[in-house]
């Protein structure tokens, strides 16, 4: 940040968290978060992309809330071919302004 650079945190919630804990603000380390696999998950030992576990979504969605209401810039990264979730993350993120990206692979092409 003392570069006037813009500083995205990729997940990091534990370190994030442990930082304002101490401090009791983020936006002189960071200007936003990207998480991963908020609503979708990577089964890699069986090579598939499935629903992500409703204890892991609320932990994530607690953290990119809290950090926005901070203003933190959110953005998602998403892996899923199913309809339904991909809508799930269209809509909570128009409806909180956050920027998403959904990919059909893991390989993000």
């Amino acid at each position: 940040m003392k570069y006037d650079k813009d500083v995205i945190i990729n997940a990091g919630d534990s370190f994030v968290d442990e930082y304002y804990n101490k401090f009791g603000l983020v936006n002189d380390i960071l200007t936003g978060i990207n998480q991963e696999t908020v609503f979708s998950a990577i089964d890699f030992e069986n090579e598939k992309l499935t629903k992500q576990m409703d204890k892991e979504r609320e932990h994530y969605q607690q953290y990119i809330s809290k950090y926005s209401h901070e203003g933190a810039y959110i953005y998602l990264l998403e892996y899923t071919t199913t309809q339904s979730i991909a809508h799930t993350i269209q809509t909570y993120c128009t409806q909180n302004q956050f920027k998403y990206y959904i990919s059909d692979s893991i390989d993000l092409d």
